[in-house]
């Protein structure tokens, strides 16, 4: 359970790499302001601009609790040139680091022996 569980995160990491790699590609410098640009604001931020919000101010109101501070930063950095085809990617790359993110909480939980089992595994083979 647990090199799956790592396998899972890792998938995880490289999607949340390929979404930032997108919006750097549109001129979006979340990661330059955000400290989790992958985080509840920043999920929120690139949720506006998949669904055609590209003011910057905007954008930039959509940040929740400390980086509400940074918001005159967050203008700045959300100043790109993000196109259509930078949302349809990122459609697919949040969608993509969504469903990744869903399968690590399970494997979260300890896997307890049922108490019908035995505690050696020898006592279970047949002789």
């Amino acid at each position: 359970m647990a090199r799956y569980r790592r396998t899972v995160v890792e998938e995880r990491t490289r999607e949340g790499q390929r979404l930032r790699k997108v919006l750097e590609d549109g001129g979006i410098k979340l990661d330059s302001v955000a400290s989790d640009a992958l985080g509840v604001s920043g999920r929120a931020m690139i949720e506006a601009l998949i669904g055609g919000q590209r003011d910057p101010a905007v954008l930039a109101d959509l940040a929740r609790g400390t980086l509400r501070r940074k918001i005159p930063d967050l203008t700045v950095a959300l100043a790109g040139r993000f196109a259509d085809h930078h949302a349809v990617l990122c459609r697919a790359r949040a969608d993509s680091f969504a469903g990744t993110s869903s399968t690590v909480s399970p494997t979260d939980t300890p896997v307890t022996p049922s108490p019908t089992s035995s505690t050696t595994p020898a006592a279970s083979y047949p002789r």
